[in-house]
């Protein structure tokens, strides 16, 4: 252990992505990139096979130094080294003396007294900017994390974490922390950087005397977690540590993006408040859960949240402890690893969480024969300090492996990192010779540092390899590994003075780094200049011919440009545009490889030929082989298909358009079939059958070729050929300017097609040429002759009339001779007297005074007009015989009297009331009519009641006979002789109905039991007999009925067994159940019993059972 600022001060790393910075003045950037960086090392110098450890395979690393200061001393500690990409890095950690970094020197203000370092190292460039500060206390920077951003491979956005503590003051930025007033007062602190060293803020712990610092801290989504040792009444923030005693803890804590500390936890002491039992937190990791691993140590009796975490060892002792705490910080198990035979120290420095399991790297101490042991498995010890490394359960935390490594020197577990998927590395200072995975390194006096390497889920040694020869004493280098499985370790020292060494994977051990080996398993190659995958060196594996040329030539060169990728390099490939082919004996552009695209049918023979083989003579140069061209000196025919001379190209030289049927037609076109040989194709020939005859252009069936016969005169016009009077229009009436007079000259046109010519002038001419139905006007007022034709003339001969609409014989012309004064009225047709009424007597509207203009009608015949505005007006209209009275209402209309005034069908001579329609006469001579008098005969008896009672309404001497009526004594009510005939019969028939409706169940249940104890048939018959005579009388009902027809039924069964010899109650070997016995009863009023093991049944209320059978 190491005293530190007054606390216990424990070196441990983990490869995180945060950056922990202690500080204690002015920050200092440094931007000036470093020089110095050395170039890759030779091979062996530091490198180990990683098949080391009984497992095959030669891969080595790459060692690049990096000079962070000048001589052999421990003046700079690199504590913790993240990766910003897979170029860069940041390291932080402190110096005590003037160091170089690069082409700087920075100097401490007090030799011996530490200054914080932060740099940002690239691999190839070096230091790109480091940030340092000078004052006289004491900072330093233990552990940093990159905050990344999704989707940036870069890093160029990250966020740089650095935790650590500082003494005294510190200026930050444009801030400046005021010295504690004691000088012994050691504050921790979290600070946040750019990636280009800009200070962005920080938070730091407080309290008077108190002492703190962060020694480890992970990125969480909202901030990072921080761990580290605390004392006294250190503060942070709203929380505080107090209480101590003299005790140590650890805690952890959380601070937020926006800055402040959120939430605080820490160990507690103790059983013993005066005792020196300290606690330290020395490094966090996370799971895939949001659970937090911190690995560290603690005294025995320390407690977290009031579980004892150590107990049964020495209060001198201190063991190596792992907690699993959830985001809340509660516990959910712990684990440690220590001894309770010996006093000493273990402590766990580092812990990273992969594969599901914990690994943890520390230190533990034992004398020869003392055991230590991490959970059930012992840990054996050389003596002194041994390196520890273990792996635990994540889930319970129990040891699944557990080893301590060392020689005959002390010697520490450092640092631990995830190195691939399947490995994990740990650094391992050691002093003097170790052997690690079956390979002995030897070290010097001081202190040296190697890598070990195991299998993670089995924690089976892999490689080993030793770092450096020189170390920092009991702090073995900061170790962490990139994607690319990179690795940087710190606090190395060399006869060189260099602090810092990243180890690059070399896996085929040529000397060069996987990230500059283009052949990284290849070790007879390592460089490719035009990146064609073919090694620069003509002596390695698959050298490239063209090395500065891209290339992916296989076959005649390697790594040549070979444009269609066929395998032979452009400048020997003959077709270099093909893949398939690359050869060309005859040079003619067509490739010797029959497999591949346009194939030489003729290779050793120069040829142009491509339609029916490729690169064969073709003397016409119309593509086709002279061996497969029919016509080799017509460049426009190679092929005849079907033999008869004409080429089968079309386009070419009397192309055949027949090309696969033999023809000899040459006229209209080449070689197709020429049935009557005129030379004309049966296809373009109109008369196939006739050598004479071949065009036909109209399609009418008449020839137009010269020397046909009947020479058809319209050859364009399908629908004329010839002209029998030529007069210039065609025979065919039916076609284009038809003739429909083919034999007279002086016609030709008839437009209505009625037969009448429409040439005025001609034979014949049509009067009418638009009108079939008419042709001829005798008397020429333009109507037409025909009768039965559209505008036929009903007076041919008669000029001034044409028209009789309806065909009286009267013309419509009003101007006309004999014009009709009717038009539409063939009753009619004149008017002479003019009043609009015809002097057609029989006709419509006849005018009953022809020659009397103000009269023409006589409604009641009496002569005189019903015009009464008229001369000899009718007085009386309506009424035929002028007596007063409507004819519709006189009785004799033809003679003036008698009559019916009031039309009720009595006539007026002796109808006492003439003008009431409702009365004709008086029966009583009471002056009030018949139908309304409602007692006619005045004999004191309304008319209705007479009716009723069967008197004669019209005679008083019939009246009706006085009812019989009873006055109930004591009441208005009276009793007529049918009412008290009712009371009579009535009471005794429903007293009767009554009882027997009562009584019917009792009496149904009498008739039932007497039906039951009938002894033989005749009682049964009688007893039967009265049931029925009581239904007859309504003492029984339908449903007692249907009851004692039942029981009858079953009684008469058993009586008829009994006769047989049957019956239950006569054998003496009946078995079945006592009539005692009850059974269940259904809805219908049947009992059911199960006995004997089958089933009975009987009618409720009857006592013998029987037996049941489907």
């Amino acid at each position: 252990m190491i005293e530190e600022y007054g606390l216990l001060q424990i070196n441990m790393r983990t490869y995180t992505v945060m950056i922990v910075l202690t500080c204690c003045a002015v920050l200092i950037p440094i931007s000036d990139p470093i020089s110095e960086i050395m170039s890759e090392m030779e091979v062996q110098a530091y490198s180990g096979d990683i098949g080391g450890g009984g497992h095959s395979g030669s891969g080595k690393f790459v060692a690049h130094p990096h000079v962070l200061e000048e001589t052999l001393s421990s003046s700079v500690s690199i504590s913790d080294t993240a990766w910003l990409n897979e170029q860069e890095i940041i390291v932080v950690g402190w110096y005590s003396s003037n160091v170089t970094v690069g082409n700087q020197t920075l100097v401490v203000d007090t030799e011996g007294v530490s200054d914080m370092l932060v740099a940002r190292i690239a691999l190839e460039e070096g230091v790109v900017w480091s940030l340092t500060a000078n004052c006289s206390g004491e900072d330093k920077l233990h552990s940093v994390a990159i905050e990344k951003e999704a989707g940036d491979a870069s890093g160029y956005n990250s966020t740089i974490w650095i935790g650590g503590a500082f003494q005294g003051s510190i200026s930050i930025g444009s801030q400046t922390l005021a010295a504690s007033a004691n000088n012994n007062e050691v504050r921790a602190i979290v600070g946040r950087l750019d990636v280009n060293g800009g200070f962005l803020d920080y938070d730091h712990s407080d309290g008077n005397s108190g002492q703190a610092s962060v020694f480890d801290l992970e990125i969480s989504e909202t901030g990072a977690y921080v761990v580290g040792q605390a004392n006294s009444a250190a503060t942070f923030g709203t929380h505080s540590i107090s209480n101590l005693g003299s005790s140590s803890v650890g805690f952890v804590s959380h601070v937020s993006n926006a800055g402040g500390w959120e939430t605080l936890s820490s160990t507690s002491c103790c059983t013993n408040p005066n005792s020196y039992q300290d606690a330290s937190f020395n490094a966090i990791s996370t799971d895939s859960d949001g659970n937090l691993l911190i690995s560290g140590s603690a005294d025995e009796g320390v407690q977290y949240n009031g579980t004892t975490l150590i107990s049964g060892v020495n209060d001198e002792n201190s063991e190596g402890l792992v907690l699993k705490l959830d985001s809340n910080f509660d516990l959910i198990w712990s684990a440690s690893v220590g001894s309770r035979e010996t006093a000493g120290d273990e402590q766990l420095n580092d812990i990273s969480v992969h594969s599901d399991n914990v690994y943890v790297v520390g230190t533990v101490y034992g004398t020869q024969g003392k055991r230590v042991s991490a959970g059930m498995i012992p840990v054996s010890t050389r003596g002194g300090h041994d390196a520890f490394i273990g792996i635990l359960d994540i889930q319970n935390g129990t040891w699944q492996h557990a080893r301590s490594y060392g020689g005959q020197g002390d010697d520490y577990g450092g640092a631990v990192s995830r190195l691939t998927e399947n490995l994990t590395t740990f650094s391992i200072g050691h002093e003097g010779s170790i052997t690690l995975a079956a390979n002995l390194i030897t070290g010097m006096a001081e202190m040296g540092v190697a890598l070990l390497t195991i299998e993670s889920e089995r924690g089976k040694e892999a490689w080993s390899i030793e770092a450096s020869a020189y170390g920092l004493e009991s702090s073995p280098g900061a170790l962490s590994a990139n994607e690319t499985g990179a690795l940087v370790v710190g606090n190395l020292l060399s006869l060189d003075g260099y602090s810092l060494m990243i180890f690059e994977s070399d896996q085929d051990g040529d000397g060069y780094s996987a990230r500059n080996d283009a052949f990284p398993l290849d070790d007879t190659q390592f460089r490719d200049s035009d990146g064609d995958g073919l090694g620069d060196s003509s002596e390695g594996n698959n050298p490239d011919d063209c090395p500065l040329q891209w290339g992916n030539s296989t076959l005649d060169r390697f790594g040549c440009p070979d444009t269609d990728g066929d395998g032979v390099s452009n400048m020997f490939d003959k077709l270099p545009d093909d893949s398939t082919q690359w050869k060309d004996s005859d040079d003619d552009g067509y490739g010797d490889n029959q497999f591949g695209n346009m194939p030489d049918s003729c290779e050793e023979e120069y040829g142009v030929s491509h339609a029916d083989m490729f690169g064969c003579p073709d003397s016409d140069e119309d593509g086709w082989s002279n061996q497969g061209d029919i016509f080799v000196d017509d460049a426009s025919q190679w092929r005849d298909s079907d033999g008869d001379g004409y080429g089968d190209n079309l386009l070419g030289f009397e192309g055949d358009a027949c090309p696969s049927t033999y023809g000899t037609s040459s006229a209209d076109r080449f070689g197709c079939p020429d049935s009557d040989s005129d030379d004309w194709s049966d296809d373009g020939d109109a008369f196939i059958d006739n050598p004479l005859m071949w065009s036909d252009l109209d399609g009418d069936g008449y020839a137009d070729n010269s020397g046909a016969p009947e020479l058809d005169l319209w050859p364009n016009d399908a629908t004329q050929w010839s002209d029998s009077d030529s007069d210039g229009h065609g025979d065919n009436r039916y076609g284009t300017l038809g003739d429909h007079f083919p034999d007279d000259p002086t016609q030709w046109s008839d437009m209505d097609g009625d037969g009448y010519g429409d040439d005025p002038t001609g034979n014949e001419p049509d009067a009418f040429t638009y009108n079939p139905t008419q042709w001829s006007d005798s008397d020429g007022d333009g109507w037409g002759d025909n009768q039965s034709g559209l505008q036929a003339d009903r007076f041919a001969s008669e000029p001034t009339q044409w028209s009789d609409l309806d065909g009286d014989g009267c013309g419509d012309n009003p101007l006309g001779v004999n014009p009709d004064a009717f038009p539409y009225d063939f009753t009619q047709c004149t008017d002479r007297d003019g009043d609009g009424y015809g002097d057609n007597p029989n006709g419509n509207q006849p005018d009953l005074f022809p020659d009397e203009a103000s009269q023409w009608e006589d409604a009641d015949g009496d002569g005189l007009g019903d015009n009464l505005s008229g001369v000899n007006a009718d007085p009386f209209l309506n009424d035929f015989d002028n007596d007063g009275y409507n004819d519709t209402m006189d009785i004799l209309p033809k003679f003036a009297s008698p009559g019916d005034l009031d039309a009720d069908g009595c006539m007026d001579e002796v109808d006492l009331f003439p003008t009431l329609s409702k009365e004709c006469s008086d029966f009583d001579g009471d002056g009030i009519g018949d139908n309304e008098d409602n007692d006619d005969d005045n004999d004191g008896w309304s008319d209705s009641e007479e009716e009723r009672l069967g008197t004669d309404a019209f005679s008083s001497a019939e009246k009706p006979i006085e009812s019989f009526e009873v006055v109930v004594p004591g009441t208005q009510i009276g009793l007529g002789a049918w009412d008290l005939l009712g009371i009579l019969v009535g009471l005794p028939m429903a007293s009767w109905l009554s009882f027997g409706l009562l009584t019917r169940k009792g009496r149904g249940e009498r008739y039932a039991e007497r039906l039951r104890n009938c002894q033989n048939l005749i009682a049964l018959e009688d007893a039967s007999k009265d049931y029925e005579n009581a239904l007859k009388y309504r003492l029984l009902g339908p449903h007692q009925g249907l009851m004692l027809e039942r029981v009858r039924s079953n009684v008469e069964n058993d009586l008829q067994e009994a006769e047989l010899g049957l019956a239950p109650d006569t054998m003496s070997d009946y078995t079945g159940p006592s009539r005692e016995i009850q059974g269940i009863i259904d809805d219908d009023g049947w009992e059911w019993l199960e006995h004997g093991g089958e089933n009975w049944y009987r009618d409720q209320g009857d006592g013998r059972w029987r037996p049941w059978k489907e």
